[in-house]
C-alpha cells in the first residue's frame, strides 16, 4: 500500500508540473501496470493536437526543454511503447519477424555454409602440360577450408572427418548452379564461357592469353555458375531467416571480374550477383546492401557494378601503392567515392 501511495503522489506532482500544457493522462502508466482510463482521444502540446502517442514522440523534443527530466523520461518511454505496438499489429513483416523471433528462442538459428566439391572441377590445363605443383587459385584451397572446418566440430561429414560435432553445427545449405538471368545481372560474356566446353585444350588455352590472370578448362563455366550460385542461396538463406548468418566456401572468386571480362582468377563477380538478385526477390527487405571486402587486392568488379547505384554502399580494404599492385590503376584510390546517384 505504501509503494502505491508513494507512486500516486510522484504522478501528482508530475501531472502538477505540466502546468496545462498536456491534458491527457493516457500517456502514463501506475507503478502497478495498470493504465489509467483515457479521459479524450487526443493529446494537446502547446495548444496543438496529436492523434496518437506516435505523434507525441515524434513532437518531444519541441517540449522537452520545459519539462522536468522525469516527465520527459516517462513520456518518451511510454510513446516509444505505443508505437512499437501499433506498428506490430499493422505490418505484416514485423509480425512475421516476431514469430519467427518466437521460434528461435525455441530453437535457435544457425550460422550457415555453402560447399560444392564440383567447383573444384575447375583447373589448370597448363599444370598438366607443364608439370607445376599448384597455381595460387587451386581447386584443394576450397576442399583444406572445407576440411578444416569438418575437423573442428562445426560441419558435419563423415566421408571428411568423424570428429564430434560441437553444440550448433554449420547449416548445409542446398545450391544450384546460377541462371543465365541470374549471371547476367553483372555478366555480359556468358556466351564465350558457354563455348569451352566444347573445345579442346589448346584451343581453351589460346583463349586464356585474351584475359588477364584466367585459366580456363572444360569445367569452367558450370562450376563458375555454382559458385555464383552459392552465394545466391547463402544471401536468401539468410534474408529468409533459415540461418542467421553463413560462410560461402566457393571457387572460381569473384570481386575481380568485371561486367564484361574476367579477370584476376575470377570468372562471374559472384558477390554483385548475390546482391542483385536478393534485391530483386525481396524489394524494401532487402533495398540497401552494405559489402565490406577484406582483401589484400581492391575488388574492382564489384565497385563497378555499384559505382552509380546509390542503395549499395562498396568498401574495399586493400593494398593500393600509388596504383601499382594488382589490378592496377587509380580506380581503387581512396578519391573513387562513387559516381552519379551513387556519389558519397
Amino acid at each position: 500500500m505504501e509503494a502505491t501511495d508513494h507512486s500516486s503522489a510522484k504522478e501528482d506532482r508530475v501531472l502538477a508540473s505540466l502546468n496545462g500544457s498536456i491534458h491527457n493522462r493516457s500517456v502514463f502508466k501506475l507503478a502497478n501496470g495498470v493504465d489509467e482510463p483515457t479521459p479524450v482521444s487526443a493529446t494537446t502540446i502547446r495548444g496543438r493536437s496529436y492523434a496518437s502517442p506516435i505523434e507525441i514522440d515524434a513532437t518531444m523534443e519541441e517540449v522537452a526543454g520545459d519539462l522536468p527530466a522525469e516527465v520527459w523520461q516517462m513520456l518518451s518511454l511510454d510513446a516509444q511503447s505505443s508505437a512499437a505496438s501499433e506498428t506490430e499489429g499493422t505490418d505484416e513483416f514485423a509480425e512475421s519477424q516476431k514469430q519467427q523471433e518466437s521460434r528461435d528462442r525455441v530453437k535457435p538459428r544457425r550460422s550457415g555454409i555453402v560447399y560444392d566439391v564440383r567447383m573444384r572441377y575447375h583447373s589448370e590445363l597448363a599444370m598438366a602440360v607443364k608439370n607445376q605443383d599448384f597455381h595460387p587459385e587451386d581447386p584443394r584451397r576450397i576442399f583444406h577450408i572445407y576440411r578444416e572446418l569438418c575437423k573442428s566440430g562445426l560441419v558435419e561429414d563423415s566421408s571428411v572427418s568423424t570428429e564430434p560435432l560441437v553444440e550448433h553445427p554449420l547449416r548445409k545449405i542446398n545450391i544450384s548452379a546460377a541462371t543465365k538471368e541470374e549471371v547476367l545481372h553483372s555478366c555480359r560474356y556468358r556466351n564465350i564461357l558457354t563455348d569451352i566446353e566444347a573445345m579442346t585444350d589448346e584451343e581453351i588455352m589460346f583463349l586464356e592469353h585474351r584475359y588477364d590472370s584466367i585459366y580456363l578448362n572444360q569445367s569452367t563455366f558450370g562450376a563458375a555458375r555454382l559458385s555464383a550460385g552459392g552465394a545466391i542461396a547463402l544471401c536468401r538463406a539468410v534474408m529468409r531467416r533459415e540461418v542467421k548468418n553463413g560462410m560461402a566456401v566457393i571457387r572460381p572468386p569473384g570481386h575481380h571480374a568485371e561486367c564484361n571480362r574476367p579477370m584476376g582468377f575470377c570468372i562471374f563477380d559472384n558477390v554483385s550477383i548475390a546482391a542483385k538478385v536478393c534485391q530483386a526477390d525481396f524489394k524494401d527487405a532487402c533495398r540497401k546492401v552494405l559489402i565490406f571486402d577484406w582483401d589484400v587486392h581492391h575488388g574492382n568488379g564489384i565497385q563497378q557494378a555499384f559505382y552509380q547505384d546509390p542503395n549499395v554502399l562498396y568498401i574495399s580494404v586493400h593494398v593500393h601503392q600509388d596504383g601499382k599492385f594488382y589490378p592496377a590503376g587509380n580506380y581503387g584510390n581512396y578519391d573513387h567515392c562513387g559516381g552519379s546517384a551513387g556519389l558519397g
